[in-house]
């Protein structure tokens, strides 16, 4: 088995980071190039924790009415400064 290359799990999962990091080389850095493009996407996974905590304490909104109302409630809460 010496000089064969052995595939593991770590070698496979590098393999398709390197295939998406070409597959998407323009969006990769587009941070860099787009002031409105931030580098991370913290801010949107922010924004949406609070609907999710929601959702799992209690499984689900229990009706649409309740959804639709907590919605623009929520966007209010998260523009406040």
């Amino acid at each position: 088995m010496s000089g064969q290359f052995v595939f593991t799990s770590e070698s496979v999962s590098e393999g398709h980071l390197l295939d998406r990091l070409r597959k998407y080389e323009n969006d990769v850095l587009r941070f860099m190039d787009v002031k409105d493009v931030s580098f991370t996407n913290n801010q949107a996974e922010n924004d949406v924790r609070m609907t999710k905590v929601h959702q799992k304490i209690s499984g689900c909104f229990r009706s649409f009415d309740g959804a639709r109302c907590f919605i623009p409630m929520q966007k209010l809460y998260l523009d406040l400064p």
